[in-house]
């Protein structure tokens, strides 16, 4: 972002194609180390393409970093000079660790319906990073044609919270019943239905968290100009990804035994509609967002004893459910004898 800035390209802009084209690299990292790499190369021939590729990058940084070192390029400015807004950093944190939370809440959705395997979490992790990489260029196009970046910043997290809290009723209407997505199929056409369902229960809402921290650039922009990019990307990134960090094990670990599999994913949809709240400059969007948070999340929860119901097949009734970090345990009666399922695997 630092060499970007250097040459003239506004801070925003440079920076959000960065995000989206080192996004969309991740991507196509994930495609391929979960379906094809290691059968082509094994294991450790695989491991041993990412180390190379890691080095390919290394070395072309150094060629990069020559020409401006000795060309008499203008040089960043001292990090203690650096500032970024503290409310844009809180937002940054909030949009990573909201949206790591639903990867992970997503993922043990889609175990509910698919194999919960290697297979199925990277398809979740290429689908969602790929929406990323979309939701990255539509901020990037809208940040073009708006002067306030605040408003349009709450738009968005409000329509990402709408997508959220819409994504189990989605997932629960194309999946009729566990296991039945793909079923019989040869394992190219099972991957690709799969991948189906994904796409139209997942993409919507993860195109729009991905406006949020590309435009959150934009924020920025506005605020103090295109100086010392490097540094403020960096701050950017850094509470981000301690959002993301934090939201991973909040999801994984505590939101499933206190909350249960979709109240988690309601209290994620509640959490943006309230960030829209303190981000928007509109009072209209701010009032919007609370409204909706509250009777989108109410609504989502209602619905708790309907999702456990989906998770039966025919002649199925459950008896009792527990869920935890280890997944969703069902105590189901099935013609009067008693079944045990993690995840709804025997």
């Amino acid at each position: 972002a630092e060499l970007a800035a250097r040459h003239g390209r506004a801070f925003a802009r440079s920076s959000t194609l960065l995000y989206a084209v080192n996004t969309a690299g991740a991507m196509l990292g994930a495609l391929a180390a979960g379906f094809f790499l290691p059968r082509l190369l094994g294991y450790r021939g695989a491991y041993g393409a990412a180390m190379l590729l890691s080095l390919i990058v290394g070395l072309i940084a150094v060629g990069l970093a020559r020409p401006a070192d000795s060309g008499g390029g203008r040089e960043p400015p001292a990090p203690a000079a650096v500032r970024v807004a503290p409310g844009v950093l809180a937002l940054a944190c909030v949009s990573g660790f909201g949206a790591l939370a639903l990867e992970v809440l997503w993922a043990r959705m889609i175990a509910l319906a698919f194999q919960n395997s290697v297979y199925t979490f990277a398809a979740v992790v290429t689908v969602f990073l790929g929406a990323l990489v979309v939701g990255a260029m539509l901020a990037r196009v809208l940040a073009r044609r708006v002067s306030d970046g605040r408003t349009v910043l709450g738009v968005l997290l409000v329509l990402a919270g709408l997508s959220i809290a819409a994504s189990p009723f989605v997932f629960r209407g194309l999946v009729v019943e566990p296991g039945a997505v793909g079923k019989g199929e040869p394992w190219g056409a099972y991957v690709l239905a799969n991948l189906r369902v994904l796409a139209l229960s997942l993409v919507p809402a993860a195109v729009l968290l991905g406006t949020v921290l590309p435009f959150l650039l934009r924020v920025e922009e506005l605020r103090d100009g295109a100086h010392a990019a490097g540094a403020r990307l960096g701050r950017l990134l850094a509470l981000n990804t301690t959002g993301a960090l934090l939201g991973a094990v909040v999801a994984g670990f505590l939101l499933p035994t206190l909350l249960g599999l979709w109240g988690a994913v309601a209290l994620c949809a509640l959490l943006d509609r309230v960030a829209a709240a303190f981000a928007a400059s509109s009072t209209a969007v701010r009032v919007a967002a609370v409204v909706l948070a509250g009777g989108v999340a109410a609504f989502t929860w209602s619905s708790a004893d309907g999702a456990r119901a989906w998770n039966t097949r025919k002649g199925e009734t459950v008896l009792a459910v527990y869920e935890g970090g280890a997944g969703t345990v069902f105590v189901v009666d099935r013609r009067g004898d008693l079944k045990l399922k993690l995840n709804n695997s025997y």
